[in-house]
């Protein structure tokens, strides 16, 4: 194993069967809290005339596949957190790729069908008990419909920024990834406002938010390239482009890690 990007498939699958036999036990009892979690707010949403939204699984079903998975991804290396567990899990028999792989397999692959067969288990209870005693009939939830292959388009972005953090950073990796990320988003909005000020500024009076005093005709030429480019290949860079990029950083870092 002189170089990290040896993948050996037997390697990884003890990697991975290590993983589960250490936290099998967190992960039934954590998916039976979080059954558990889903059916009272689920009851509470029909007791209080939850008819009204036959649509209520694909409102409940991304905020809580998309929030859990992001905190669980925040604790994908958790052993760097602790002396005793870093010099354990760096010391381990794989090489970083394989250990990277991996953790980024329970989270891209496992992780989701994993809480999609649970929330759509957990949906047929509701529905039927909740149809029974509050008389709310609910859409059935559709594991395989285009919503949730957004929300788990969506999922990966998120995923890669927190999975990078994850590695990145040392204790509350969650919380000091969300604030930076927004913080990052923040500025990245400033400096595009200023620049497009500064770009259009024969358009604009003076000042960063005045009104524009030009009114500003877009041509079709112009407006097919916004429709037909511009928008369809930021939409490629971020859907696409910006996952792989984040996690080909993380795996670098991973590589930086040291006993």
């Amino acid at each position: 194993m002189n170089t990290h990007l040896i993948f050996n498939p037997a390697r990884a699958w003890q990697l991975l069967s290590n993983d589960f036999q250490i936290n099998y036990k967190r992960i039934l009892i954590g998916a039976g809290a979080l059954f558990g979690i889903l059916l009272l707010i689920g009851f509470v949403f029909g007791s209080d005339g939850g008819s009204n939204a036959p649509d209520f699984h694909y409102s409940l079903f991304p905020f809580s596949f998309i929030a859990i998975g992001l905190v669980l991804t925040s604790f994908s290396f958790r052993e760097m957190n602790s002396p005793h567990e870093r010099q354990f899990y760096l010391s381990l028999p794989a090489t970083n790729f394989e250990k990277f792989l991996v953790r980024w397999f329970e989270m891209v692959v496992l992780y989701p069908l994993f809480y999609i067969v649970l929330y759509y288990i957990f949906s047929l209870i509701f529905n039927t008990l909740s149809a029974r005693y509050f008389g709310s009939i609910y859409d059935a939830f559709q594991p395989f419909s285009i919503n949730v292959y957004v929300f788990f388009r969506v999922f990966l972005i998120a995923h890669s920024i927190f999975f990078l953090g994850a590695i990145a950073f040392q204790k509350y990796n969650f919380f000091k990834t969300a604030f930076f990320s927004f913080g990052l988003f923040i500025l990245s909005v400033l400096i595009f406002v200023v620049l497009f000020r500064i770009t259009f500024a024969s358009f604009f009076g003076e000042g960063l938010f005045s009104e524009p005093v030009v009114e500003a005709n877009i041509n079709d030429s112009f407006k097919n390239f916004i429709e037909t480019t511009a928008i369809p290949v930021s939409e490629f860079l971020v859907h696409w482009i910006l996952p792989l990029f984040l996690w080909f950083v993380a795996y670098l870092k991973l590589t930086e890690k040291e006993l």
